[in-house]
């Protein structure tokens, strides 16, 4: 019967198969190896598993002008490091990497990891008033830009040639800027595109497209778009019976939508809606001519719970989140306050909660208005590097590119150990994997994190001045 059906339909049906099933087929029959030789089986499992997370290969990777053999081997590393990474205990493939980014000897400020450019080796540092990009098979940082004292930064990773930086800084004693800095792939030049002054720190500024970049203006409940290509800019001003109250946004784009993450004082997180096609509806205006205010109608989608610092609490509760193109996640720790130095406690919870994304241009984009989809209770708490000056240094922690992955430093039963976060949209779980770190690394040390998920490297930024590359595929 099988030797009956046509080929096309075959592979066809295999296609929509588990990725570890495709790879799989050639140890069936002869019959079944054949069709693994039909390069349009290869780029449909592949597609429907970029759908899932992201693939073995620089995100602007075509698909369709490779080879039967170069389909196959994204294929084989992806699923190696989705097999990795399930397991209890992922273990180091390979020897770690290393570079020193300056003179342990100095008394100098460890390096924040701005990004990982994905699908490639190549790392983005802010250290001092300066970005660094370092390749971890290198010796030394490669380029480097001053940039001033840096406030608030953005990427867009979708660029094939480019990886663009949008910054919020003070540059020289000369006010604040947003800055966009370009960092090409190949020859890694960096140079900066365009700059302008505003009259304000606002809030996390973020990418519509290669193009276009917005801010969030707290003092007036307004975000600014700005086409810095066309030189067009305009301004959306929010309802002010959605804004009122609002202590803190953010913004993030999925599909043709602009989402809001907004945050109330009474301890919620309001999601709201805009399609980007409104944005620009108007007349193109200059930015010095921004005056006219454009109107658009903003959507309530979801109210969620979060949680803020009450000083005047005996629990110390904090809250990172992340929104990607299909889910919504949130770490919230809930800890007892020490007495002699910060991050101190005797009792500590951490709640990771996650609302999968369902349907992007409708008006119902989570599941669930005010309960996760899925919570895990940990009785571990999430780490910072003890030792810097800034009262205010975030978590170590760090989602992947894709959202389907985070890096976590936490503390558990008095000892510190690297996790990682598996956010299972499709199984509707959160997965926790303790991960295999070598023995020299002390992360005691550790100053910042990241993941690349393409290539399943953990970096980690230490006080001495190195940079490590964890890879697990």
């Amino acid at each position: 019967m099988l030797n009956d059906t046509p080929s096309d339909i075959l592979i066809w049906i295999c296609s929509h198969l588990a990725l570890s099933d495709v790879l799989s087929l050639v140890t069936v029959c002869s019959s079944f190896r054949k069709l693994t030789d039909s390069k349009y089986l290869w780029i449909d499992a592949l597609k429907s598993t970029g759908r899932i997370r992201s693939l073995a290969c620089p995100p602007s990777t075509d698909l369709t002008q490779m080879s039967v053999d170069e389909l196959r081997r994204i294929a084989h590393r992806t699923h190696k490091l989705e097999y990795n990474w399930s397991q209890e205990r992922p273990r180091i493939a390979r020897s770690a990497r290393s570079i020193q980014y300056f003179d342990s000897d100095s008394e100098e400020e460890p390096a924040e990891i701005l990004a990982v450019i994905p699908g490639t080796l190549l790392v983005v540092l802010q250290h001092r008033e300066k970005i660094l990009v370092c390749d971890i098979e290198g010796q030394i940082p490669i380029q480097s830009i001053d940039v001033g004292t840096l406030i608030r930064h953005a990427h867009w990773f979708n660029e094939p040639e480019c990886h663009l930086i949008a910054l919020i800084n003070e540059y020289l004693e000369d006010g604040i800027w947003l800055r966009g800095i370009s960092i090409n792939r190949e020859s890694l030049e960096i140079r900066e595109i365009f700059a302008i002054r505003i009259d304000w720190v606002a809030d996390v500024p973020f990418f519509l497209d290669s193009s276009t970049v917005g801010f969030y203006n707290s003092i007036n409940d307004t975000i600014t778009i700005i086409n810095f290509i066309r030189d067009i800019s305009a301004e959306i001003v929010i309802d002010k019976g959605l804004a009122e109250g609002f202590y803190k946004c953010s913004c993030s784009v999925i599909g043709r939508t602009l989402i809001l993450l907004a945050y109330a004082q009474e301890d919620l997180c309001q999601v709201l809606r805009c399609p980007i096609e409104k944005l620009f509806s108007g007349e193109p205006r200059s930015w010095a001519d921004i005056a006219t205010e454009i109107s658009t109608k903003w959507e309530l989608v979801a109210t969620l719970p979060c949680n803020t610092i009450d000083p005047a609490a005996n629990y110390y509760v904090n809250q990172v989140e992340q929104l990607s193109p299909i889910r919504f996640h949130t770490l919230r720790g809930d800890y007892v306050r020490g007495d002699h130095y910060r991050g101190a406690s005797w009792t500590e919870t951490t709640y990771a909660s996650l609302w999968p994304i369902t349907k992007i241009d409708t008006i119902e984009i989570l599941e669930g208005q005010c309960k996760p989809s899925v919570e895990k209770k940990m009785y571990w708490r999430v780490w910072y590097y003890l030792q810097a000056d800034d009262a205010n240094v975030p978590w170590l922690a760090a989602p992947s590119e894709s959202g389907n992955y985070s890096v976590v430093v936490v503390e558990e039963d008095g000892c510190l150990q690297l996790v990682l976060l598996h956010w299972d949209v499709h199984r509707t779980a959160i997965h926790v994997r303790h991960l295999d770190v070598p023995s020299y690394i002390d992360l005691n040390e550790v100053y910042a994190v990241a993941i690349e998920e393409r290539y399943g490297v953990i970096y980690l930024s230490l006080a001495q001045g190195y940079l490590f590359a964890l890879p697990y595929a």
